[in-house]
């Protein structure tokens, strides 16, 4: 069944399409615009999103990428992860998913606000010492750090503790 976004969810993702307007420029405007009439059918849960498309866009689609930039929250003391996927048409991109995953499988207990209190992270990037932290000290104060230091290594940092101690 298509529905409308609500107004949480169309704050949040315009927030996130905002976020990556240093990647994409100019299609920023389109996806606003896009998302303010759409509508949108739940996949799996209330919080993983398809926009639906006209027929024709749905069989022209032939890539599709995640955004660059994404947000991470915490969601009473879980972190929850939010990211859209831009479909590629002939003509051009378009907003296609858009999901809000606590990443502990549970449902969400109180739905992201967007601003100040959300994390912008970037995709498969790491700093110069190779180390991508999520943390947010004033959000969480019992989680760990979380470091990934490798594809498929992630170190878990207590208190106090730095990469690679």
């Amino acid at each position: 069944m298509s529905r409308p976004l609500s107004q949480k969810e169309r704050a949040l993702l315009t927030f996130l399409i905002e976020a990556n307007e240093p990647l994409y420029g100019d299609r920023i405007g389109q996806w606003k615009t896009q998302i303010e009439t759409c509508l949108v059918r739940e996949i799996d849960s209330p919080f993983f999103l398809a926009v639906v498309h006209d027929e024709g866009t749905e069989r022209a689609g032939c890539d599709a990428v995640t955004l660059g930039y994404e947000l991470v929250g915490v969601d009473h003391g879980v972190p929850v992860l939010i990211y859209a996927v831009a479909m590629k048409t002939p003509s051009e991109w378009v907003i296609d998913i858009f999901n809000v995953d606590r990443l502990d499988g549970e449902p969400l207990v109180d739905y992201p606000e967007a601003g100040a209190s959300l994390m912008i992270v970037q995709r498969n990037t790491r700093s110069v010492e190779r180390t991508c932290a999520i943390y947010m000290a004033d959000r969480v104060r019992k989680l760990p750090l979380i470091t990934r230091r490798a594809p498929c290594q992630i170190e878990i940092l207590r208190d106090g503790q730095r990469p690679g101690d």
